[in-house]
């Protein structure tokens, strides 16, 4: 279990949430969503200890930690070495673990189809990103933490996304994931989390998704929109 304490965070004096209490279990998948620079991906930094200027508690499995080394991250902006290839990258993260599995490589790249041994600087802007899934897939990971994972993938891409991190779930793995594709997120999460006027809030099943439209768009923005096409 992630347990978060208490978590504050402000960048000068604009305050993005404060006294933040949440758990996470094992076996549930988390959606955050917010508008443009609301602090989703300031939220998984502090999770994953990239930035540590907060203030509050972070635990795992009952103990404060420096990092997770059971924790998979897909970062929204993707960096890759100069000339490195796809095979290169996904060794460089098995070895980070102490790993050595190239028949899992190999079953995964069945599904997602890159040129491994191409270098990434070739690679389009969605297979860069399934090399970035498949990275932290490989891994034996307990938790996936996952910034905007669709931007970039096709059609069938998402979908096929969509039911790895449900069979992740089944595998009693916890994955807390953002994206503005909100039709995808209410049909896979367990619980949604807003984060809205200086505060996180949740949303604990299917009927309660229904209130996040209304919450999302003002109603001020409506009218407008309705005047427009009078």
């Amino acid at each position: 279990m992630l347990t978060i304490k208490n978590l504050s965070k402000q960048f000068g004096d604009n305050v993005l949430y404060q006294n933040v209490n949440l758990n996470f279990e094992q076996g549930k998948i988390i959606a955050v969503i917010g508008k443009n620079g609301a602090g989703k991906t300031t939220f998984f930094n502090s999770i994953t200890k990239i930035d540590s200027n907060y203030k509050g508690e972070l635990l795992y499995k009952g103990k404060a930690y420096q990092k997770i080394n059971e924790l998979g991250y897909i970062p929204a902006e993707l960096y890759f070495y100069p000339k490195i290839t796809g095979i290169e990258y996904l060794n460089y993260f098995l070895f980070s673990r102490g790993l050595k599995n190239e028949d899992k490589i190999e079953h995964w790249n069945k599904l997602f189809q890159l040129p491994l041994r191409d270098y990434v600087d070739a690679y389009s802007t969605g297979m860069k990103k399934k090399l970035a899934i498949m990275a932290v897939l490989i891994q034996n990971n307990d938790i996936f933490i996952l910034d905007e994972p669709y931007n970039g993938l096709d059609i069938e891409s998402c979908l096929l996304l969509d039911k790895i991190i449900l069979k992740l779930k089944a595998n009693n793995k916890l994955v807390i994931i953002s994206s503005h594709i909100l039709s995808s997120l209410y049909e896979i999460s367990d619980q949604i989390l807003l984060i809205q006027n200086k505060e996180i809030k949740t949303f604990n099943n299917k009927e309660e998704f229904k209130q996040l439209n209304d919450l999302l768009i003002d109603k001020d923005i409506e009218l407008a929109i309705d005047g427009m096409m009078e």
